[in-house]
């Protein structure tokens, strides 16, 4: 064993892990440190070269490495991430230049198709055992944080991501879809949570001439007459939006889990929609409870929705969402005129 020439307050031997996960572990390891406090990492393979340059580029400062055998040893300090956005003009420095993730961004653009759904299902594979926080860290990393982004409806799942994601990377992207019929309460909600945590929602809105055209020819409330009118009136507010941003996208995640309806029970933390033009959907909250999803928003104090507090546990459109009945299935209030095998908006399939 080498001698230590620095005294660490961490340690963490990564060396029988999987690249994706040496940094991932790492990169929340120092999210829980201190400013000032050093993280000894002892790395072997592709992690040697990867791992470092991941935390410089995150603001961190590689203190020193070592050899340790076939392996390295590094030192990293914990900077303040209020004190990251430095200019130091290294041109080493990932932080600054982000000379690794243009290479990567790069290196997607080139890649085969069905090398690329190999990578992905290898990768996804992993994640078995892995939290919810490693899992949007490694989609994070994996397909870089200009590729993927959170899915918000503000809801408690949603919030709990957000949450997370706040915590592991401040300029990941999320975005929401605004139907034009959403409660004022989720207007507030969005409002607080884009205060708290200084992150921008992107907010993308049904297109004008599609909803005049429905409007025009249905009625205001044509959901009410039949599965198909409901499904148009869906497929204009959301899905239309919806392809709108999945075409900057490599990736989108969501608050999807096993228990929340009939339909979402074979929900994986992660799934590829389409074969050609390849998108993940990553479910980070697959194997949650909805306790797991309350106890955690008391726990770190995250925004809620103030109609959660008066019988809706989901909320979507004012005209299409109703307070639950005692008893009833958490999703009972949603469309609850149709039958719960019906009970989706087309956002979430397969195709």
């Amino acid at each position: 064993m080498a001698t230590r020439v620095i005294e660490s307050s961490v340690r963490l031997d990564l060396r029988e892990e999987v690249c994706p996960f040496s940094f991932v572990r790492t990169k929340l390891q120092l999210e829980k440190m201190k400013p000032g406090e050093i993280l000894e990492v002892v790395l072997r393979g592709a992690a040697i070269e990867n791992v470092p340059r991941s935390a410089e580029r995150e603001g961190h400062v590689v203190l020193h490495h070592e050899r340790l055998g076939g392996d390295y040893v590094f030192y990293i300090k914990k900077m303040d991430c209020e004190k990251r956005d430095h200019a130091c003009a290294r041109r080493d420095c990932f932080h600054c230049h982000d000379i690794l993730r243009d290479r990567a961004l790069e290196a997607r653009k080139e890649a085969d198709p069905e090398k690329r759904l190999k990578d992905l299902e290898e990768g996804s594979a992993r994640l078995g055992g892995a939290s919810a926080e490693e899992v949007l860290a490694w989609a994070l990393e994996f397909f870089g944080k200009e590729k993927i982004a959170l899915a918000t409806s503000f809801g408690p799942e949603d919030m709990v991501l957000t949450d997370m994601l706040a915590r592991i990377e401040p300029a990941a992207r999320i975005f929401t879809l605004d139907t034009g019929r959403l409660y004022q309460e989720t207007y507030c909600v969005m409002d607080r949570t884009m205060k708290k945590y200084g992150m921008k929602v992107e907010v993308y809105c049904p297109d004008a001439r599609e909803l005049e055209e429905l409007t025009r020819e249905y009625g205001p409330n044509l959901f009410y007459d039949s599965v198909e009118n409901r499904m148009s009136c869906c497929r204009i507010r959301k899905i239309n939006p919806l392809k709108r941003v999945l075409s900057t996208l490599d990736a989108w995640t969501c608050g999807l889990r096993r228990e929340q309806s009939p339909t979402r029970t074979g929900v994986s933390k992660v799934e590829v929609v389409g074969r050609d033009n390849i998108i993940a959907k990553i479910n980070p909250l697959a194997e949650w409870t909805e306790k797991d999803v309350w106890d955690y928003i008391r726990k770190y104090d995250v925004p809620s929705n103030e109609l959660h507090a008066c019988g809706f546990p989901s909320i979507g459109c004012a005209p299409c969402t109703r307070a639950l009945k005692p008893g009833e299935d958490i999703r009972a209030g949603r469309w609850w005129w149709e039958q719960p095998a019906q009970k989706e908006c087309g956002l979430h399939g397969k195709k």
